[in-house]
């Protein structure tokens, strides 16, 4: 039986400057949740009453190899010196699929660490909050 779906590896994360943010591994996100308002009142007829709270698009967590000079990682231009400048940035997710689509957003950095360990690489974790609308294209 065939399939018509697309392997992660391919996939790109990219800045405002549109520099791809180098050697990610794995990318989660992003999501969205239509949170409710309960506004049921006193004239209800025996049914709660909701409506549309404020759409939330989550965070896009990203995991990769840590290249602490790189300009897409370091502290003077990358993904830290954003969490530090608590800068709000666009960021572009570019699928990996024949079609190649897009999913545009801004986030803020929100969270960024470090790991090291004898016998395995340099690596990183970074959570970005989205703070518009997520645009397909």
């Amino acid at each position: 039986m065939s399939t018509s779906a697309s392997a992660g590896l391919g996939v790109l994360l990219k800045d405002a400057s549109t520099a791809v943010i180098a050697e990610v591994l794995s990318i989660t996100g992003p999501g969205i949740t239509q949170p409710t308002i309960d506004v049921t009142h006193m004239e209800s007829t025996f049914t709660e009453t909701i409506t549309a709270g404020f759409t939330d698009y989550g965070e896009v967590q990203i995991e990769g190899n840590l290249l602490p000079t790189n300009a897409t990682h370091n502290n003077s231009t990358g993904l830290m010196a954003d969490i530090v400048a608590e800068t709000v940035q666009a960021y572009t997710l570019q699928y990996s699929d024949s079609g190649t689509t897009t999913a545009s957003f801004s986030a803020l950095v929100v969270a960024f660490s470090t790991a090291a360990a004898v016998g395995d690489k340099l690596s990183f974790s970074a959570t970005l909050r989205i703070t518009t609308a997520v645009t397909w294209a």
